[in-house]
């Protein structure tokens, strides 16, 4: 669409085909540092015509720059080619979420982490939308190729912008400052896919939108350290005394017993959808479907019991 984001541009139910091509050796080598470095994007349309981007590339993120063999990514285009097509200039990069090694585990996860960003779309429209695409990476260097999946995650601006409000950066907010029940939610979505890899008072894989109310939208994102991920890198959280990454732990904070209830009725309304949104998820096998849907019914089989509820999920927590 005219004067479209480059990410809305992309856009779709399904899965969109990318080539990335740059020197990937640069890349491995400079992995642990910000440097960006030329790339072109090919984007293949629904009929079949090559859309080209000369942008610059980087690895980006905290950890996996660090574990990882191959690193997420960061993509900025230019702002004439993306006028040249019509499109906006307000938001020219894009972060890719990328397979951390080679083989099918990996890709598993990424599948995985996508279907946590979508579960949490299906919570709230204060998230970040996502697309799954499917990237032929050629090393321009050698002319070698290989095919994996990635999510491209909305810019954060541009996410901020769609709510209504504008990214805060203020660390160690008061629980007062935030929508309680935005702030609710997010804390139960966080148990329910068994992450615990956030922390809201150092800004860790959480970013804050600040509406015209004045209150504060926590956004969650980075989750290949949830049990619903279960990636193979991924360690429990000392600091919680975890021993596997499939173990839950309740972070949040109900005021009271109201407070808890009217989200926990509303997670239980959205079971069906929730358990439907795995099931539509077409990229995923039976195999990974199952796993993924027998760890979200170990959720609901807390939250339905309310002897297990009061100690999974305390007050004051």
């Amino acid at each position: 669409p005219e004067h479209a984001s480059i990410f809305q541009s992309l856009s779709t139910d399904g899965i969109v085909n990318l080539t990335i091509e740059t020197n990937l050796d640069s890349l491995m080598i400079n992995k642990k540092k910000i440097v960006y470095q030329p790339a072109t994007v090919r984007i293949q349309t629904t009929s079949n015509i090559d859309i080209i981007h000369e942008v610059k590339v980087s690895a980006r993120g905290r950890s996996r720059r660090k574990y990882c063999d191959f690193p997420p990514l960061k993509l900025k285009f230019s702002k004439k080619g993306l006028a040249d097509l019509g499109l906006s200039t307000n938001y020219k990069s894009i972060k890719l979420v990328t397979h951390c090694t080679d083989g099918a585990a990996a890709q598993n996860n990424v599948l995985e982490e996508y279907l946590a960003y979508k579960l949490y779309n299906e919570i709230t429209d204060n998230s970040f939308k996502v697309q799954l695409v499917h990237i032929n990476y050629i090393d321009s260097s050698t002319g070698t190729s290989s095919e994996k999946f990635g999510i491209l995650i909305e810019n954060t601006d541009e996410m901020a912008e769609r709510l209504g409000g504008e990214e805060n950066e203020t660390m160690g907010l008061p629980v007062s400052a935030y929508d309680k029940d935005q702030l609710n939610k997010f804390a139960v979505f966080q148990y329910m896919i068994g992450n615990e890899d956030w922390r809201l008072n150092f800004l860790r894989n959480a970013k804050l939108v600040k509406v015209p109310s004045g209150k504060i939208l926590p956004i969650p994102y980075d989750f290949d350290a949830a049990g619903l991920v279960n990636a193979d890198y991924a360690k429990p959280d000392r600091d919680l005394r975890l021993k596997s990454v499939l173990q839950r732990q309740f972070m949040g904070d109900f005021a009271n017993k109201k407070e808890r209830t009217a989200v926990i009725e509303f997670f239980l309304a959205k079971k069906e959808a929730l358990l439907e949104t795995v099931g539509n998820c077409e990229q995923m096998d039976q195999a990974g479907k199952a796993t993924a849907i027998a760890y979200l019914n170990t959720f609901f089989e807390v939250i339905e019991n309310k002897s297990i509820l009061n100690k999974a999920i305390p007050l004051r927590g």
